[in-house]
């Protein structure tokens, strides 16, 4: 890698560094996010990171670059496909080579590294927009189509759950001796709390609680 071995031009030492910047890698934020059930996106995020990142360390290549580069062992075409994770990596290893380009680069006297350069580019690297809140959230809703003055609920807050399954309870018919009808008051009383009792529902759920009112 030219840029660990060789004075780089301002153009070439900019080529080398704005890939890193702008594909940061994968960054865990909890530890939750590192499990790996094989089956969830974040999953096999997971697994891959862990696996790309043991494949650098066995042949210890000095930068990740270098193993991207290398078409023995990365042999796979250079950019993920749907829910194929396998050319990730860790943030904290993007960052590494970063680090090894600048200092290497100080170090051959390039003009353009100085201190307070390789500091400005380490923010740049980790900066990250804050969470929205307040009216930048609200911004981003739209109102009810009924209530024009109320805001649109989110999809996975509490009262837009309850609304999705009282109109499913409301909508629901059962077939009795060849008359389709709706449910009677102390059927819809029986069913009305059931998500708050358990995680999933079925009609199987449905029948064997309808058959003990």
């Amino acid at each position: 890698m030219k840029a660990l071995d060789q004075l780089l031009t301002g153009e070439e030492l900019a080529r080398s560094l704005y890939p890193l910047v702008k594909h940061r890698g994968y960054y865990v934020a909890r530890k939750a996010e590192e499990q790996d059930d094989g089956k969830s996106d974040q999953g096999r995020m997971s697994k891959a990171v862990k696996e790309t990142k043991q494949l650098f360390e066995q042949k210890n290549y000095r930068t990740v670059a270098e193993l991207v580069l290398n078409k023995d062992d990365f042999k796979q075409a250079r950019r993920n496909k749907a829910a194929d994770y396998k050319h990730t990596f860790y943030r904290s290893l993007l960052r590494e080579e970063l680090h090894k380009i600048l200092n290497k680069q100080q170090q051959l006297n390039n003009s353009f590294i100085t201190d307070e350069f390789i500091a400005n580019v380490d923010e740049l690297f980790w900066f990250q927009r804050p969470a929205l809140s307040g009216n930048d959230i609200l911004n981003m809703v739209g109102y009810c189509t009924h209530e024009k003055d109320q805001y649109r609920a989110s999809k996975f807050t509490f009262s837009a759950e309850r609304f999705v399954w009282l109109s499913n309870l409301n909508n629901l018919r059962i077939r009795e001796d060849g008359d389709i009808r709706p449910l009677t008051p102390q059927e819809r009383t029986a069913l009305i709390d059931l998500p708050l009792e358990q995680q999933t529902i079925t009609y199987k759920t449905l029948r064997n609680t309808l058959k003990k009112v």
